[in-house]
């Protein structure tokens, strides 16, 4: 009940237990029809699940395909900006996913995961 309203759930990923948080939801936009997809990534040392409208695909950049966010990103909004990617003729926001949550939600999100585990350990044993 006291979880942020961006957070979709929990999913088991490998045995796993992590949070699922929704993008859209997020950044204030409103949901997708479209079938949703999941990438699981690192949030400073957790693993957490993205919800995403679709994965494209998979490239590599390098630094110099990478330049700062524009000052057009200011105050909050940029704080999640790690840069913007140029590729051939494409232009890529790239995330800082470390800073998707502020230190609260980290908190809060690591303490849901400790009770899941909790339930999940009190089945085993009963």
């Amino acid at each position: 009940p006291e979880l942020p309203d961006f957070l979709s759930g929990l999913i088991t990923v490998r045995g796993e237990v992590i949070p699922l948080l929704d993008l859209r939801r997020r950044f204030g936009i409103q949901s997708s029809l479209k079938k949703e997809r999941i990438v699981v990534v690192w949030c400073d040392s957790e693993k957490i699940g993205l919800l995403v409208d679709e994965i494209k695909e998979i490239i590599s950049l390098t630094n110099e395909d990478v330049i700062g966010p524009p000052s057009i990103f200011k105050g909050l909004k940029r704080r999640y900006l790690t840069g913007i990617g140029r590729k051939d003729d494409r232009i890529i926001i790239l995330l800082n996913i470390d800073d998707l949550l502020t230190s609260e939600e980290k908190i809060m999100l690591k303490e849901s995961e400790g009770i899941f585990d909790k339930d999940e350990e009190s089945k085993k044993t009963t």
